[in-house]
Formats: C-alpha cells, sequence, structure tokens
C-alpha cells in the first residue's frame, strides 16, 4: 500500500510546486498586461491576473503599486504586450534595447482614452501593427507599421503609417516615414497620398503651427486643405496634408519644434550651438548618435568634404576615381562627395587621406574654392607663408568672418579641426 501511495504524494506534490502561489506577483500570458502572439488580444476574465498583481516576463515587468510597466531587454519580434482598463495614467519606462511586435494600452473607457507617459533613455523597435500610448517623454520608439502619439515632449518617434489624428509636439521629433504603407495604399486620389492626413474637422486650425516639417531631403514641407475626391470626381470631404515645394503630397515628413536641439552635448550657450542645429536641418551632417553630436571629436578630411558638397546639394558624379589612397572606394559615404569635389576644383589633392584629420587650412581653402577663388590680400599671421596655396584663402576667411586666427599673430594652420568648428565655419561661410 505504502508503495502505491508513494507516486501519488510525489505528483500531487509536484503538480502543486508547479501552481502560482496566492501571492501578489505572477508570471502572466494573457490577462489585462498580456502577451498574444502576434497582436494584443482583449480579455475581461475575472479568473486571471489583473493590473492590481505585479508580473513579469522576459525584458518586462508590472508594478502594480506604483502603476508602472518596465522594458529592458525584451528580444521578441513577435511578442504584443497590451495594457487594458487601467483604473489610472500607467508609466512606460524604456531602458536599453527593447524589439518586439507591439504595444497597446488603454484605459478603462477605451483604448483611445487613456494618459500614459512613455519614459526612459532606451529604444523600442516596434516590428508590427501596433498600438500606442497618449504621452511619450524621452526614448527613441521605431514602429515600422504604426503607432499613435498624442503628445510628443521628447524623445523620437518615427512612425510607420500616415498620421491621421492630430498630436501636439512640443519637443523632440516626429517622423511620418509613410512610403511602404502608401505605396500599397489603394486610394487614387493624390491629396491620400501624404504622411499626413488629418481630417479638417478634426484637426485644429493651428495644428502644429509652431512646428518645423521637413521632407526627406530637409526641405521645407507645409500642410494645406485639399479635398478627398472620389473616382467619380465627387468631393468627399476635406484633410490637411503635407505637401512638398513642387505641390506633391509627402510621404515622409520630419517634425520637430522650432530650435529643436536633441543633443544633449550642445549647449545653447555654445558658440557652435546654432550652426549644429542650423547644419543638421539642412541635411549636411547628423549626430553622432541619435542624442549626442560630439562637437570636440575630430573632423576628418572624407566628413569636411561631404558636408561641403550637402552644402551645395552636389548630384551623383559619374567616371573613375583620380585618388590614390585605397581608402576611397565606391562602398564609402565620402566616395561621391570626393568625386565631386575633384571635379569641381575644391579638391586637388588625389592623395588625400579621408581618415586623416581635416586642419584649418584644409577648411578654409575649400571654402574659398567653392566662393570661386576670389582674389584676396595675404594674411599677416607669421605662420601662414605668403607662397603657401592656402595663404590667399586664409586672407579671404579671415576678411569674410569666417574665422580668425588662434592669437593676433598666428593662424595654426596645421591645427586640427572638431565637428564644432568645422560647422561653425561652414555656417558662417553658407548660412
Amino acid at each position: 500500500m505504502k508503495k502505491r501511495l508513494l507516486p501519488l504524494i510525489l505528483a500531487l506534490a509536484m503538480a502543486l510546486s508547479m501552481m502560482p502561489l496566492a501571492s501578489a506577483e505572477y508570471i502572466i500570458e494573457t490577462p489585462h498586461l498580456e502577451i498574444g502572439e502576434n497582436g494584443a488580444l482583449y480579455f475581461e476574465d475575472e479568473n486571471v491576473p489583473s493590473l492590481s498583481k505585479n508580473s513579469y516576463g522576459k525584458g518586462w515587468s508590472w508594478n502594480a503599486s506604483t502603476y508602472t510597466l518596465t522594458l529592458n531587454g525584451v528580444n521578441d519580434p513577435s511578442l504584443s504586450l497590451g495594457i487594458y482598463e487601467a483604473q489610472k495614467p500607467v508609466t512606460i519606462v524604456v531602458k536599453g534595447t527593447n524589439t518586439m511586435y507591439s504595444l497597446s494600452e488603454g484605459s478603462q473607457t477605451g483604448w483611445y482614452e487613456a494618459t500614459s507617459t512613455m519614459t526612459g533613455s532606451g529604444t523600442l523597435n516596434l516590428t508590427g501593427y501596433s498600438g500606442g500610448v497618449d504621452v511619450v517623454n524621452g526614448p527613441t520608439v521605431n514602429a515600422s507599421k504604426s503607432f499613435y502619439v498624442d503628445t510628443l515632449k521628447a524623445g523620437t518617434v518615427t512612425m510607420g503609417n500616415p498620421l491621421s489624428m492630430p498630436v501636439t509636439v512640443t519637443g523632440g521629433c516626429l517622423i511620418i516615414d509613410a512610403r511602404d504603407y502608401l505605396a500599397q495604399d489603394s486610394y487614387t486620389d493624390e491629396s491620400r497620398k501624404s504622411a499626413i492626413a488629418i481630417s479638417t474637422e478634426r484637426a485644429p486650425s493651428d495644428f502644429l503651427k509652431d512646428c518645423v516639417l521637413k521632407d526627406k531631403s530637409g526641405k521645407t514641407v507645409t500642410l494645406e486643405k485639399r479635398p478627398i475626391i472620389f473616382s467619380s470626381g465627387s468631393i468627399y470631404g476635406y484633410d490637411l496634408v503635407a505637401v512638398k515645394s513642387n505641390g506633391d503630397c509627402a510621404d515622409y515628413v520630419k517634425i520637430t519644434p522650432a530650435n529643436y536641439n536633441p543633443f544633449a552635448d550642445v549647449k545653447t550657450s555654445d558658440y557652435f550651438a546654432k550652426p549644429v542645429l542650423w547644419a543638421v536641418d539642412k541635411g549636411i551632417t547628423n549626430g553622432t548618435s541619435a542624442t549626442k553630436f560630439s562637437p570636440n571629436q575630430t573632423c576628418t578630411q572624407g566628413q569636411i568634404v561631404t558636408f561641403i558638397a550637402r552644402a551645395a546639394d552636389a548630384g551623383t558624379v559619374s567616371g573613375s576615381s583620380p585618388y590614390s589612397n585605397s581608402a576611397i572606394t565606391s562602398d564609402q559615404y565620402f566616395y561621391n562627395p570626393l568625386l565631386w569635389a575633384h571635379k569641381n576644383g575644391i579638391v586637388t589633392d588625389t592623395a588625400i587621406d579621408p581618415n586623416a584629420g581635416c586642419t584649418r587650412s584644409d577648411v578654409v581653402l575649400y571654402l574659398w574654392r567653392l566662393d570661386g577663388s576670389p582674389k584676396a590680400s595675404g594674411s599677416t599671421f607669421t605662420d601662414v607663408p605668403s607662397d603657401a596655396p592656402y595663404a590667399q584663402a586664409v586672407g579671404w576667411a579671415v576678411k569674410e568672418g569666417i574665422t580668425t586666427g588662434t592669437s593676433a599673430t598666428t593662424f595654426s594652420p596645421d591645427q586640427t579641426c572638431t565637428r564644432g568648428q568645422i560647422v561653425t565655419f561652414l555656417h558662417r561661410d553658407l548660412a
């Protein structure tokens, strides 16, 4: 009898050990804070753990006492995470790099009525059709299919769907890259092929009035009221749409507040602050990351020539490379700018090293040639020989206020330039 009871007792013990304990913490898959396969599902089952219980999964955790969802290292492109019937606003903290299918959130009054805040300095990549949160404040969100934002205060949000509801942008950067979505759109009316297509009945008249709108190439995009026309020719209604300078609807729009500064290492008081923002806005250069410009980092020859080419709207140049340096190959970002620079007489040194630092004499020489090599008197600096190939360029640069000497008597022509210095030179010459 004892031999028969022992296996039963062991089996019962194992079964009990696998049951959740009556505590405030759960590993959950389908409650109000839920994980579903390829889409968050709505549940009203009173038997599953609710938002009043702490819970966690791989890379995420829920704190019921503070109403905080923390994402830290989620790595599952098929994971859908949803918060439903929240009794009060939820704080979503994004740490590190996270990848999931979707994130959606809603209150007890409905999906689109929530007032959650997303914060943190991490990155959230969403691979599928996602819901969204109403307030985004801090992190980087890349939503390849769809995402919804009501107020953007900080951080960067990239959405793969048209902006069909009004949004308030008071900080940060909102990028609407609807190219893939609109390429599959069945609408034939041009006004519906816009990255922004919001009914004029929904959008206030001052919608995005304090923001700067740019297309993929950095050119200004405007909002226009346009009719929605059926194939029969009748007008269905009117939308605010994003329009490029040539009149075509924009399928890509970058929205930022005026004087937007995403870089933590560029302060308003820095001499290079305005030039940095100007250069980024014009598409001349980007930051070294989403939040850093690295203004004190050495600027290379390849970078300065690329910056100048972009500032000059240089097109694609065909033909073989005149350069002897093996680092200059067709797969490098500076390849076409260097070909353009040689063709236009801006760079004449065919042995140029694109990875070497750009010196003060280099940058004034390139800018002088870009401006047509105007005649100028030689400089009075003791370290600039009168027969130096850059002598006139130095004199011209000082006269035009592009730069000064490093002292009253020296120019320091061989001193390498930083990224902050280079964009300042460009701004003084070209802005």
